[in-house]
């Protein structure tokens, strides 16, 4: 069969062989882009590697330093500000590594489109069998075909070093994405939903982090003020829970509820009120190939205290992973909706509303990151019922639910804001900006006003009938002073109570904000104050329990200890103090 030469006419030629030129120049200088942020990043990567925030000398040396002279103020003010420093360098170039990814897949888009139309440009209009060739030209063919293979390796590998140098949060992010393709899909089937429980039996017993609506009021009941871990004086039982955590254990009737957590193993536990046995343990499966968040040692890997409607128990914990078990430990639904963008790890506890869960999902170096939220997920299927966007960056502050006489709100703090948010569809009420810097301490509630602050900003107290931004129109009163780095307030009608770190704790009018009286416990304090009739419980880092009366003046009344370092808020219900210590679940009732 004779074959047909096909002829392009010459200003056809030419003008393909401009364009073949041009296209060849331009992926030229994309694969000499690609190659010079691939560059940039890989000395950004390394950098990274040997900068972590989390183990940088200067702050380790200047914290052994501390621990020597601890009362140095020059001391904690020089680690705060290369604290700052180190978090601020990191974050940056955190965002570096971002962008640069980005850039260089654009990059390798572009060097792949350029060689694909090249290769059209510079194609013969016919080509034949290669069997047919004549043996001479089969060389070049064999060329042709290895180059290009080499390419697509190289665009392959470009791609692949792109991924492997993009943030941990973002390869998390895919790895999930893969392995959940609807993000609200309840990871197991859902079971019926039942009657919740009246509001009575929500208010006596512990449903999440400082009781009902997380306003750190003890349900009423015969409590005791004397007890002794070492002698077992009170102690009705003391049970190891084997998985470290610092989340606070909450209680609803005849069971108990906290979690703990290793890089390897999640375990959420049901304990047993009456015995101390542990009723039962069920883990919270890890992903496979994924890495455990970056947290701080001083919040682990267990740091979100549950939280319970009274049919369900949920547990979340800093890589976004959330779930819900019934009461007999069967896993009902699971779900992530990380990873998160958190420096010092994701800490915020879980709070419900009704058979809605409400998570406080803030991240993001700042607020201009968009990428907080405030969700309710559906407590019998873990989808999102309604999703809010929140303008503020990373916080470790929990959400409480304030019974206000406008109607229920969950209040928020984070920098700068605290806002209130209606319970029933996420609309946002009112705001008030005056917080800065790291926030850990959450919000308190009392006859109609809401308390917050933290260390280097103030406390406020904001009447709740606003609408808006009420910055210059609903804040009572501003403090400032000696306030808490980690510690949430109590507020009474009467009174404001709050303790830093190092145990300096305040009494503030609240009514008028004026200081009443200071005391300095002498000892370092993580655990919130909670009011338990006319007196104050407050827990030290040692195992001791500080009792003192709610009054215009300091009046110690006991300082009953466990034995035993702790680290998160004691639980109340019925008369009884549920109390985790650093290894061990006590449960002190009067006997």
């Amino acid at each position: 069969m004779s074959q047909q030469t096909i002829h392009l006419p010459l200003h056809d030629q030419a003008w393909r062989g401009a364009l073949a030129r041009t296209v060849a120049l331009t992926g030229l200088i994309a694969a000499a882009f690609c190659l010079t942020v691939a560059a940039l990043m890989l000395a950004a990567h390394v950098h990274q590697q040997n900068a972590d925030p989390l183990t940088n000398g200067t702050l380790i040396q200047l914290k052994e330093q501390l621990a020597d002279d601890p009362e140095n103020e020059a001391l904690k003010q020089a680690i705060r500000q290369a604290d700052l420093e180190v978090r601020r360098r990191h974050l940056q170039r955190q965002r570096f590594l971002t962008r640069g990814s980005y850039l260089l897949l654009g990059g390798l888009c572009v060097a792949l489109a350029c060689g694909k139309a090249y290769w059209h440009l510079t194609a013969k209009p016919y080509l034949p069998d290669p069997q047919r060739l004549p043996a001479a030209c089969r060389p070049g063919l064999a060329r042709t075909l290895r180059a290009s293979v080499g390419i697509a390796a190289a665009i392959a590998g470009g791609g692949i070093l792109a991924v492997a140098l993009l943030p941990d949060y973002r390869t998390t992010w895919f790895a999930a994405l893969v392995a959940q393709p609807d993000p609200t899909a309840p990871a197991t089937a859902p079971v019926a939903a039942g009657s919740l429980p009246p509001r009575e039996v929500y208010l006596r017993n512990w449903p999440m982090f400082r009781g009902p609506g997380g306003c750190a009021v003890a349900p009423e009941g015969d409590y005791p003020t004397d007890w002794d871990g070492s002698a077992g004086k009170n102690i009705l039982w003391k049970t190891r829970i084997p998985l470290p955590g610092y989340n606070s254990p909450i209680v609803w009737n005849d069971s108990i509820f906290l979690s703990g957590a290793t890089e390897t193993q999640r375990l959420v536990y049901c304990v047993d009120a009456a015995t101390g046995g542990i009723r039962w343990q069920e883990p919270l499966p890890i992903r496979p190939g994924s890495k455990p968040p970056q947290v701080l040692e001083e919040t682990g890997l267990s740091p979100s205290t549950l939280a319970t409607d009274g049919l369900r128990v949920y547990a979340m914990f800093p890589d976004g992973d959330v779930a819900a078990f019934d009461f007999s430990g069967k896993r009902i639904w699971m779900r992530s909706l990380g990873p998160l963008e958190n420096q010092y790890g994701h800490a915020t506890s879980l709070l419900t509303v009704g058979e809605r869960l409400i998570v406080q999902l803030d991240q993001g170096s700042s607020k201009k990151d968009t990428r907080s939220a405030i969700l309710a997920l559906d407590g019998t299927t873990g989808r999102t019922v309604w999703s809010t966007p929140r303008p503020v960056p990373n916080s470790w502050t929990s959400p409480i639910l304030a019974d206000t006489p406008s109607g229920l709100q969950i209040i928020t703090a984070a920098n700068p804001y605290v806002i209130a948010y209606d319970p029933a569809d996420g609309r946002e009420i009112w705001r008030a900006g005056f917080l800065s810097g790291d926030v850990a301490p959450s919000p308190a509630y009392a006859a109609g006003m809401v308390f917050a602050g933290q260390a280097h900003a103030d406390l406020a107290a904001i009447r709740t009938d606003g609408q808006g931004d009420v910055t210059d129109t609903h804040i009572a009163w501003k403090a400032d002073g000696e306030l808490p780095e980690i510690s949430s307030p109590l507020a009474t009608g009467d009174h404001v109570f709050m303790v830093t770190t190092p145990g300096l704790l305040t009494c503030l009018d609240a009514k008028s904000g004026k200081m009443l009286w200071e005391h300095d416990l002498e000892k370092d304090v993580n655990a919130s104050p909670i009011l338990v009739g006319r007196n104050v419980y407050l827990t030290d880092t040692t195992g001791v329990t500080h009792i003192f009366e709610a009054a215009d003046a300091y009046k110690p009344v006991a300082a009953p200890g466990i034995g035993e370092a702790v680290h998160a808020t004691a639980a109340f219900s019925g008369g009884r103090i549920y109390i985790r210590g650093k290894e061990h679940l006590y449960c002190i009732a009067a006997r």
